[in-house]
């Protein structure tokens, strides 16, 4: 199979869980924040013996994940929003089928398609390799 069409389904099946990723990485987020608003250092109060964490350790923490998530969430936007602008350039029919195709495949997508548009069997696979490569086009020129 040539490279560019692995890449184009790469992005494509990629596109579904970056979807989800983002969702997760800000409840994640969400939480942290929450959990850092709790979090008290009182004065005056010593450190906790046996192996226990200290309120400053527990904000810490919190800190060094909430940036680690953030970092995440801002590289898997960009992706997203990459993929998007590119299937967005394209015709609502190539949409279409690349998101029956890839995104939301399921097992008869090619059937999907044929009543969609009123076409045979070949001929879907036709219009859905069109579409990949339109997809791959507008990837790599936009």
């Amino acid at each position: 199979m040539e490279i560019w069409k692995l890449l184009a389904k790469n992005y494509l099946e990629k596109y579904k869980s970056l979807e989800t990723s983002i969702t997760f990485l800000k409840n994640r987020i969400s939480a942290l924040e929450q959990e850092m608003a709790g979090v008290s250092s009182p004065v005056g109060v010593e450190p906790v013996a046996g192996g226990s964490h200290s309120p400053d350790e527990r904000y810490i923490n919190c800190i060094c994940q909430k940036m680690e998530y953030e970092k995440r969430l801002q590289a898997n936007i960009s992706e997203y929003n990459a993929i998007k602008a590119v299937l967005q350039s394209l015709p609502e029919d190539e949409q279409y089928i690349l998101q029956v195709a890839y995104i939301n495949r399921s097992k008869y997508y090619i059937e999907k398609i044929m009543s969609k548009f009123y076409v045979e069997k070949s001929r879907a696979y036709e219009m859905k390799e069109k579409a990949l490569r339109n997809f791959v086009m507008n990837m790599f020129t936009v």
